[in-house]
């Protein structure tokens, strides 16, 4: 994860603490989608990474996706805090279904929310399988 990321994750949470309680979103999806590329923060260790995720999954309850390419996803995003259930590798030229999976699994995020129901923020096996 880069220091955009990073700071995306606190510029987010900062704008979200200025807003009344009442106008603020009940669901919070963050997804980082990754060639693989060289991208190392130098601002942000791995484990502040982690835990500046962990804090804003325990405790705001958001959900983070991880999307990676050129790379064991699985294990990029486990080592920052992120289950399993939200990643997914995706090939180079399978860049518009990673984006249409994702889509839909927020798709139903939001309506699981909507419906008072428990929120899951996971892939489908048909999902993943269109990603690669």
């Amino acid at each position: 994860m880069a220091n955009n990321e990073c700071r995306a994750i606190n510029e987010t949470g900062e704008r979200l603490a200025k807003m009344d309680e009442q106008d603020r979103p009940g669901l919070v999806v963050f997804v980082v989608m990754t060639d693989g590329e060289e991208n190392s923060s130098r601002e942000f260790s791995k484990a502040d990474i982690k835990a500046m995720i962990q804090r804003q999954q325990d405790t705001y309850n958001w959900h983070f996706t991880f999307l990676g390419a050129n790379q064991d996803a699985f294990a990029e995003a486990g080592g920052m805090g992120i289950a399993a259930a939200g990643v997914a590798n995706f090939a180079m030229d399978k860049m518009l279904a990673a984006y249409a999976a994702t889509g839909e699994k927020v798709s139903r995020m939001r309506q699981q929310h909507r419906e008072g129901d428990v929120v899951s923020n996971e892939f489908t096996e048909e999902e993943r399988g269109e990603m690669i």
